[in-house]
């Protein structure tokens, strides 16, 4: 139906106002009306020419054109806004994100990834109750081990490891010959592993000085581990070849204790007992190991014969390192057990002339040829960074770090490029390899600032 359009009507002004002529402007609250076109200026204020702008809050009038600063506060300079940080590579292990470029990607796309055996990490699966359950798991060969820290529910990230050997045999089966007893009586099978599976054996101990062994001959310095599970607030003792042993108090659930000795070679026993005042006398045991290291690395299960576990080989593919003036930074999230020996946790194609390394004393340096900057801090986790800019160079740990402005020098070598993280030939050679997690790498081609570095 067609809308037939309706005539203007007079509209009587509110407030008992008189009517104005069409066409005409009217200014309320008893102001005297201008002519049609004018612009009145309210409150008092008199009207201005058209095309002028009264000043608010009596200040006077500029002339047209002109920018007035409200309320006689002088305008702020203009601040520069933060830098867009935006990483070359980012790894981004502990929560699974991976890109290059900007670009999200697979793992697989932007790295090169190798085990030549299998290896046991700490994952976790729901339980029945919808509860996170943590338990030893087995990656295949050429699988990255992303681990959980069973406390906190934290993914750590990529567990990097150079080799081990496990020289324990039967690791699993206490009731083997190859332990053995005195004054301890196995029970294998008897409860819940670690891994999940009923394979964890009971032992009895009938009094103190009791114990179960096994007896090696070793050339280096060496650690022993077990997991065990007993009663809380009870104490076992575990003792390491030609080490001294040591009481370990137990929590009431699986844990794994271990006893290091800096000591190399000798003939002698890893155990456990009753000796030196050990309370427990009835707990579980699984998964023993001892290996030529100054700490425990991943679980390495065995039988009649010592098992080896290969390293971790992960190498960055298909990523440009920068020359040696630009500006570029590596921002490295670590987790490692012991500052007992020197770890590499990355460097440029075999380690052998570029790397960074947390020193025995758990400080942080970064190596080419030279040392291009060292800070002193024992913490085992945090943030490690190296950051470059013509003509100046930082390294840090935490929030520690040192500023040298002395030289430029390159951030890689001469030839092919490829970054790695934790391990290679090199490293493995000269015992620098690195044994523990990397929760992210990044690559800038930007130096980062620390206050950058601190929002990452």
């Amino acid at each position: 139906m067609a809308i037939t359009p309706e005539q203007p009507e007079n509209i009587s002004p509110p407030n008992d106002l008189n009517s104005e002529a069409q066409g005409t402007v009217t200014a309320p609250n008893n102001l005297t009306a201008e002519p049609a076109g004018s612009v009145d200026a309210p409150n008092t204020l008199s009207a201005e020419p058209v095309g002028t702008f009264a000043v608010p809050n009596t200040l006077s009038a500029q002339p047209a054109g002109t920018v007035v600063a409200p309320n006689t506060l002088s305008a702020l300079d203009a601040q520069p806004l933060p830098r867009t940080l935006c990483p070359l590579v980012s790894l981004d292990f502990a929560n699974d994100l991976y890109a290059q470029y900007g670009q999200g990607k697979n793992l697989a796309d932007i790295a090169t990834f190798t085990r030549a055996s299998t290896g046991t990490f700490i994952n976790r699966q729901l339980n029945n109750l919808n509860q996170w359950e943590y338990f030893v798991d087995t990656a295949a060969n050429d699988v990255l081990r992303r681990e959980y820290n069973p406390e906190t529910g934290e993914n750590l990230g990529a567990l990097i490891e150079g080799g081990s050997t496990n020289l324990a045999l039967y690791s699993e089966q206490f009731d083997n010959a190859a332990w053995v007893k005195s004054g301890v009586a196995v029970t294998p099978n008897y409860g819940i592993a670690p891994d999940g599976t009923q394979n964890a054996n009971r032992l009895i101990f009938d009094g103190v000085d009791k114990r179960i062994l096994q007896s090696f001959t070793l050339g280096n310095a060496s650690t022993a581990s077990f997991w065990v599970k007993g009663n809380a607030g009870e104490t076992i003792r575990v003792a390491v070849p030609n080490g001294a042993a040591e009481n370990k108090t137990l929590t009431g659930k699986w844990q794994r204790v271990e006893n290091r000795n800096g000591v190399a070679g000798g003939a002698s026993e890893m155990n456990l007992s009753t000796f030196g005042g050990a309370t427990a006398r009835d707990m579980l045991v699984w998964g023993a190991q001892l290996e030529e290291l100054p700490f425990a690395s991943s679980y390495i299960p065995t039988l009649a014969a010592p098992v080896v576990r290969a390293r971790d080989d992960f190498t960055i593919t298909n990523t440009t390192i920068l020359d040696a003036n630009a500006e570029q930074s590596i921002i490295t999230k670590f987790n490692i057990t012991s500052t007992v020996r020197a770890q590499r946790p990355w460097g440029i194609n075999d380690f052998s002339f570029y790397y960074s390394r947390i020193k025995e004393s758990g400080g942080f340096e970064v190596i080419n040829g030279v040392t291009l900057g060292t800070v002193n801090n024992s913490e085992l986790s945090g943030i490690i960074y190296y950051a470059q800019k013509p003509g100046e160079r930082t390294v840090g740990k935490n929030n520690i770090t040192t500023t040298d402005n002395s030289g430029v020098y390159a951030i890689k070598e001469a030839g092919a490029q490829l970054i790695r993280l934790g391990n290679s030939a090199h490293s493995q050679s000269t015992d620098q390899a690195y044994y523990g997690h990397i929760g992210l790498f990044s690559y800038y081609n930007l130096a980062l600032t620390q206050q950058e570095i601190n929002q990452l």
